[in-house]
């Protein structure tokens, strides 16, 4: 690693990097981070994401997708009070992949009068992924 152009280098000093690199436990910490510093600098004003969007598509590949319905297994949706964030989308899917859609709902807790049987070793037959 060399020092920074225009920095002096002093004899048996060493330099401290304060960025976390690509791959490193600390980089993903570190690039939410400066994400979320950024995005909440961003607020609603039109003239400054539109400012932001030139910029990235300067440096990289973009496509607008609009605006934001979907994101990160998050339905976004904009109300006059803020944002209403919701995972029903990403329930739906995780039932549909696990084969349970037709499933009924129960409200939880359960009834404090339910007696569990112990878990034997076997799995129940019919059983599904554990991913639930």
């Amino acid at each position: 690693m060399k020092p920074p152009p225009g920095t002096s280098s002093p004899p048996h000093k060493v330099y401290l990097l304060r960025r976390a690199l690509y791959g490193s436990k600390q980089a993903p910490r570190a690039w939410f981070a400066t994400f979320s510093s950024t995005i909440t600098q961003l607020d609603n004003d039109p003239q400054t994401i539109s400012d932001l969007q030139h910029y990235l598509g300067q440096h990289f590949e973009t496509k607008d997708l609009g605006s934001l319905n979907y994101f990160l297994g998050l339905e976004v949706s904009r109300r006059s009070d803020g944002y209403l964030l919701s995972q029903a989308k990403y329930a739906s899917d995780l039932l549909a992949r696990s084969g349970i859609t037709d499933s009924n709902t129960a409200s939880t807790p359960l009834d404090p009068n339910v007696h569990l049987t112990l878990y034997d070793g076997c799995s129940p037959a019919g059983s599904h992924s554990p991913s639930l």
